[in-house]
C-alpha cells in the first residue's frame, strides 16, 4: 500500500512531467515512468540513506534542497536534447 500511494504516486507525477516535456521536444527518454523513477531515487539520494541507516548527522533543509536541485540538474542536462 505504501509503495502505490508513496513512490508509485510520485513516479506517476514526476512522469507525467517528463513526458509532457518529451512532447514539447525539452527532452529525449524512451520511458518517461522509468526515468521519473531514476530521478525520485536521485533526489532522495543521501538524505534517505542518512535517515535508514541512522546517520549520526542528519543533512539541513538547505543542504536537501541542494541535494535535490543538483539531482534534477544532473538529471537534465542528461536527458536534454541535443542540437
Amino acid at each position: 500500500m505504501f509503495a502505490e500511494h508513496g513512490p508509485a504516486a510520485g513516479h506517476a507525477v514526476i512522469g507525467g512531467c517528463l513526458r509532457q516535456a518529451c512532447d514539447d521536444g525539452l527532452i529525449e527518454v524512451d520511458d518517461p515512468l522509468r526515468a521519473a523513477a531514476q530521478l525520485y531515487q536521485a533526489m532522495l539520494g543521501d538524505a534517505q540513506m542518512r535517515l535508514l541507516t541512522d546517520a549520526p548527522r542528519k543533512l539541513t533543509e538547505a543542504e536537501v534542497h541542494t541535494s535535490i536541485v543538483e539531482a534534477v540538474r544532473v538529471f537534465l542536462r542528461g536527458v536534454a536534447v541535443r542540437p
